[in-house]
């Protein structure tokens, strides 16, 4: 596979199994999958760390609202590893085959990102801190398809720049509520079968996002205000370089725990 260093988020939105109620998905996403991967992060060093966001109930957010059906997602897990080939190797143990690789809860195919961060803002200081362990925060969590999916071209430092730039002129004032915004740039993997063969994950589409980002409010009024504004919706959909592409957004949103958090 070619070793690849650094940390790395494995990020993973789901759309339920056909039949389930909300309450029955909320169960096995937010208590079963959770206390399994909490449970085997405790034995596995690189797991880093580990966040759940349940879109249930759906958030109105209409910017993002288009035809990649963003209503149709229940949830999004982010998942923070020591590496991608640390990653492989415990998807490939026995231990994960006989546990999380065998809880299915979502329907095929699923959306997902290998991504690092690429660029990071912080608002607000004080009440956002770090948020590695801060259980109530509200985040949105954007999908950015490349406009080519057959190029694995990565997204430019310079094309990061212009992006942060954008988003800190229009998240700047408290008045915004936007507490703090991360984009990750995907980096693959070049052969998912490699990596992902016999888990479940091997029926996302990996590789067809250029990245993704993540933005923090304290709650869904002051998410919904945010991108509202018609400044803010002028930098999102406008400032995006070629590369990606702007009207393929998909967007999940809702309150994020904190499940594992050892950075």
């Amino acid at each position: 596979m070619g070793s690849q260093s650094g940390q790395i988020k494995m990020c993973i939105a789901g759309r339920r199994i056909k039949g389930y109620t909300d309450e029955k998905f909320t169960h096995e996403f937010s208590v079963i999958h959770a206390g399994i991967t909490k449970a085997s992060a405790q034995h596995t060093p690189a797991m880093l760390g580990y966040r759940q966001i349940l879109a249930i109930p759906k958030p109105e957010i209409s910017i993002f609202n288009n035809d990649n059906n963003n209503t149709d997602w229940d949830s999004q897990a982010i998942l923070v590893w020591s590496s991608i080939d640390d990653l492989s190797a415990l998807l490939k143990s026995e231990e994960y085959r006989a546990n999380a690789g065998r809880h299915i809860f979502t329907e095929p195919p699923k959306l997902g990102s290998i991504c690092q961060v690429a660029g990071e803002l912080v608002f607000n200081t004080a009440e956002c801190g770090d948020l590695s362990g801060k259980e109530s925060a509200f985040m949105v969590f954007v999908y950015i398809p490349r406009a080519n999916n057959r190029s694995l071209i990565p997204v430019t430092e310079q094309q990061i720049s212009q992006r942060v730039d954008a988003i800190a002129r229009v998240g700047a004032g408290s008045r915004k509520g936007l507490l703090k915004y991360v984009i990750n740039r995907d980096i693959g993997p070049a052969n998912p079968e490699e990596v992902f063969a016999g888990t479940p994950f091997i029926t996302c589409d990996w590789g067809a996002m250029g990245a993704t980002e993540q933005y923090w409010f304290r709650d869904e009024e002051a998410a919904t205000a945010f991108f509202a504004d018609e400044e803010v919706k002028e930098a999102i959909l406008d400032t995006l370089p070629g590369s990606l592409d702007g009207k393929g957004l998909v967007a999940i949103a809702g309150r994020e725990t904190v499940l594992v958090g050892k950075l």
